[in-house]
């Protein structure tokens, strides 16, 4: 059972803009434990990962900041091409983005060690400045139909009830083969866990470079094979 389904059978669905946030990562010995889980804003979320990646130097934590919310910046690129190590860095020292020095920024570091989850409890911070019965009534109305999902826009995007199964899927690669990580899939684990538990994959889709044997021309695969190979021109 994932660690989704493990938290909403015991709270209820996942209210609309919250996220699951495991205090210790999986990457460093974490379980799907619900002592081991907590309810965050998307805001929250991010900030946390952030300053674990500042604290400890795990890419991981650099493109999981990055994957929230899709934010699929020049950084997360780096990182993700580059192991995280070498490009993490760079954006780092170089100030770029995410790496601002500002106060709010920096009040969130107590967040990103294995205490972090003791120090929102103390603080009231998030989900814990609520009472246990205010969650659970909170958790309670995530499962019922928004108007965000009603919107005509959304649902072009994401396919309507009964679509093809693989609207709303993202791209994703290990260097040698692209795959569709569909909608269904992001239910069951979500995108940015996805890339934390599996690092060799990377966001987008590889690109297929053919070479026509005819005329030589290189170019995308489904290009090329409407004019080239055996439709080329140059063929005798």
């Amino acid at each position: 059972m994932s660690y989704r389904k493990k938290w909403e059978k015991k709270f209820g669905k996942i209210p609309e803009g919250y996220e699951i946030h495991h205090i210790i990562p999986k990457y460093d010995g974490g379980t799907d434990d619900l002592e081991n889980l907590m309810l965050v804003t998307k805001e929250e979320h991010s900030k946390i990962h952030l300053q674990r990646y500042e604290e400890f130097g795990n890419f991981r934590d650099l493109c999981a900041y990055h994957m929230i919310g899709y934010n699929f910046t020049e950084a997360h690129k780096i990182s993700s091409s580059n192991g995280g190590k070498i490009g993490g860095k760079k954006v780092y020292q170089n100030k770029i983005g995410i790496f601002r020095d500002d106060e709010e920024r920096k009040q969130w570091a107590k967040l990103g060690g294995k205490k972090g989850s003791q120090v929102q409890i103390e603080n009231k911070i998030g989900i814990h400045s609520q009472t246990r019965e205010e969650r659970l009534k909170l958790a309670s109305k995530g499962g019922k139909a928004s108007p965000t999902f009603k919107d005509p826009k959304m649902q072009s995007e994401f396919g309507k009830r009964g679509g093809k199964k693989n609207k709303g899927f993202i791209w994703v690669n290990d260097g040698k083969k692209s795959y569709k990580y569909t909608k269904n899939k992001q239910e069951e684990k979500s995108i940015e866990d996805f890339l934390l538990e599996t690092p060799e994959f990377s966001i987008g889709r590889l690109r297929c470079i053919k070479e026509c044997p005819y005329c030589k021309k290189t170019g995308n695969a489904a290009a090329m094979g409407r004019w080239h190979f055996e439709n080329c021109k140059e063929k005798k």
